[in-house]
């Protein structure tokens, strides 16, 4: 996408990232209605909006958080009681700061990360 930056296929590119980030925040609240998931989603949200970002680092973070949501997704079906999901929210989360990954992220990105504990 930086090398179409400024040009009609970039906005198309980032158009379509957008909404595909918005369907699919729209379908994680209904389906699994949690805070610290929809915070993430938003996090994403306002940084894949930040145009001064370079792509690939809104990409890095795109993956990376898809990938924690769909584990604090799948806690919430492993657990009966919300409080233990909540729980395990937290723990991927703070595994995720302590990961090599989380390296890659901007210490702004990793500073709002630590505020969802």
């Amino acid at each position: 996408m930086n090398a179409t930056k400024g040009t009609d296929a970039y906005l198309g590119a980032r158009r379509e990232f957008e909404r595909g980030l918005s369907e699919f925040s729209i379908q994680q609240r209904i389906l699994c209605p949690s805070d610290r998931i929809a915070n993430l989603m938003d996090l994403l949200s306002a940084i894949g909006r930040n145009q001064t970002d370079p792509i690939e680092a809104v990409l890095n973070l795109a993956g990376q958080t898809l990938e924690k949501v769909t584990r604090m997704v799948g806690a919430h079906s492993n657990h009966l009681f919300l409080c233990a999901a909540k729980r395990e929210e937290a723990k991927i989360i703070r595994l995720w700061l302590k990961s090599e990954q989380a390296t890659l992220l901007s210490e702004a990105v990793r500073q709002k990360l630590a505020a969802l504990l």
